[in-house]
């Protein structure tokens, strides 16, 4: 660790457990259609003794629950810290599946703990007894669009977080649409509310040409804090990138970091990974009138 206030080295040995059960129950369309419908309730119970470890907390920093880390025996993204006690990870998930349509899936769960955890009494979606309720809806239109919102409430039915989703897929074009409100949270380093737009997608001008753009739109500070733009030529031979972006440097003020770049790679020297390039960058500060 390189802190001077903590043991440079440090070793523990700390023992985790899990046991997961899932009964699946699946039920075919009629008139072989080939659409199903899935029922699935997940249960989980794992532990983990804690340890005589002591150190800063610099990369697990915030957390978040999802679908994608409701079974996992840690939810803290760093090494620094990690999940102890005894707790019971529980889902309900409901799908429907039809391999030429419309696909949607639905699934409710939260995290029981057995004891307290330290390390997530400021966590606010998963401290004390029991997590907040995670809901997640997933819409799939045929392999063009797509629909995702995920949405955490308390036990009062009070949302604490919300995220929304939204992708459009085509011949030469892709776009993607994501809302997110979150409520203020200290853990999170969120000292007010966030609530933000982002729309980015991709598209063919010609068969040489393409462009690309990100644009990010905070409602809480009324700005817009990012903007990237990008047009590409592509041949045989040669690839131009030419891009611009802009961003706010801090959360207050309206100082703006505006950078342009241009990036050449030519083709026939190897793989991609090593392609003869050559690239110019300049930044420029300027200020919002």
């Amino acid at each position: 660790i390189d802190d001077p206030e903590f043991p440079e080295y440090q070793t523990a040995f700390t023992p985790t457990f899990a046991a997961d059960l899932s009964l699946p129950l699946l039920a075919q369309g009629a008139n072989g259609t080939g659409v199903s419908c899935l029922l699935e309730p997940i249960g989980q119970l794992g532990g983990t003794r804690p340890d005589s470890l002591d150190s800063p907390y610099e990369d697990s920093t915030s957390i978040a629950l999802d679908t994608g880390n409701l079974f996992a025996l840690n939810r803290f993204p760093g090494l620094d810290r990690y999940e102890t006690g005894l707790r019971s990870n529980l889902a309900l998930r409901w799908a429907r599946l039809d391999p030429a349509g419309f696909t949607m899936g639905v699934t409710v769960g939260r995290v029981l703990r057995f004891g307290d955890s330290e390390e997530l009494d400021e966590i606010a979606v998963l401290d004390g007894d029991a997590s907040d309720w995670l809901t997640q809806v997933d819409m799939d239109f045929g392999n063009r669009l797509r629909l995702r919102n995920l949405l955490l409430l308390d036990d009062d039915g009070r949302p604490s977080f919300n995220e929304a989703r939204a992708s459009w897929f085509s011949t030469g074009l892709n776009l993607n649409a994501a809302y997110v409100w979150q409520q203020q949270d200290t853990s999170a380093l969120l000292d007010n509310d966030l609530s933000e737009l982002a729309l980015l997608g991709g598209f063919n001008i010609s068969r040489s040409f393409s462009a690309t753009f990100d644009v990010r739109r905070d409602f809480v500070l009324g700005r817009t804090n990012r903007i990237d733009l990008g047009l590409a030529y592509e041949n045989e031979c040669i690839r131009v990138d030419l891009t611009a972006q802009r961003r706010f440097i801090t959360n207050s003020g309206d100082e703006t970091d505006i950078t342009y770049g241009l990036q050449v790679q030519l083709a026939g020297f190897g793989t991609d990974v090593g392609r003869a390039r050559a690239r110019r960058v300049c930044t420029a500060l300027g200020r919002v009138g």
